[in-house]
């Protein structure tokens, strides 16, 4: 049986790929919020906050895989409590790495800013085998929520485990609290915005990335860092340009370089999948995910 720990988008993308092709799962989460869309409910509820580490492991013991998703996301969250931030996005992922065979999702947040001083050998998009320490990303993530999955990371890949590494994901399955960037556009009708040219992507459609969980179940996946995002890569100026045009939401959308409010994402942290199957591009993914707000 397949464990897929954490309830969130991702979880019940997984968790429909995974019911569809009739292989047993179970969502472990926090439960259920009144505002959250969701496929299935949470089917354990376990409190990350309070559980001690054979608490984790007894827990994890009865699980084939498990598919570590959960995650402090919220990067202003991350800043003010440090030590939540390690204990979700590091400590449980590495006691659970310890007790079973684990897949980690993980994040371009890894990356640090794009060095002006270090020119990267190499051009285009960031490959599985970089370094996110190196000096061509400024030696590493700016922010505690990039610094403690970059920590997860390492606890699973030490514990022969896989890293699956995502990028502004967005799917069918959502809190309309969190929304993804590219669902938060859909409901300012008419507004300005000034989005950044020089922070540059490559998404994660949440439907197709679902599929391909499937294969990384397999055990000639061997242990190492995979990339799972769309074909292409695009600024968040340029992203919020082409969703205000799919829905003529008649927004004007200026140009801005990257300030002081965004030191704590990295610039180009444009993901390649060189491991995975091919993804759509990104332009056809957001195409069918926008259909559902015509």
């Amino acid at each position: 049986m397949i464990g897929i720990f954490g309830s969130g988008q991702l979880a019940q993308h997984i968790a429909a790929e995974f019911d569809q092709r009739q292989i047993t799962n179970k969502i472990i989460g926090r439960g259920e919020t009144n505002d959250t869309v969701r496929y299935r409910p949470t089917d354990i509820i376990f409190d990350t906050d309070t559980a001690t580490a054979q608490d984790i492991r007894r827990l994890v013991s009865d699980y084939s895989i498990i598919i570590y998703t959960s995650a402090l996301r919220d990067v202003d969250a991350c800043e003010k409590n440090r030590r939540l931030a390690d204990r979700v996005n590091h400590l449980i992922p590495a006691v659970i790495s310890s007790a079973a065979p684990t897949i980690y999702i993980s994040t371009d947040y890894v990356f640090g800013k794009m060095s002006e001083k270090y020119i990267r050998p190499i051009v285009g998009k960031i490959g599985e085998g970089e370094n996110p320490e190196s000096e061509y990303f400024s030696f590493g993530a700016p922010s505690i929520y990039g610094q403690t999955k970059r920590a997860g990371e390492v606890s699973v890949l030490d514990r022969g485990g896989k890293v699956v590494r995502i990028s502004s994901p967005f799917g069918k399955w959502k809190s309309p609290l969190r929304n993804s960037f590219v669902d938060n556009l859909t409901w300012q009708v008419g507004k300005e915005l000034t989005m950044p040219i020089d922070q540059v992507v490559s998404p994660t459609y949440l439907p197709s990335a679902a599929k391909e969980m499937v294969g990384l179940l397999s055990t000639e996946k061997k242990s190492g860092v995979y990339h799972l995002v769309c074909e292409g890569s695009v600024s968040f100026h340029d992203l919020a340009v082409f969703v205000n045009k799919e829905l003529r939401l008649g927004q004007k959308i200026s140009k801005r370089m990257s300030n002081e409010s965004d030191k704590l994402r990295p610039t180009y942290s444009a993901l390649q999948n060189n491991k995975l199957e091919k993804q759509p591009h990104w332009t056809e993914a957001l195409h069918e995910h926008l259909r559902g707000y015509r």
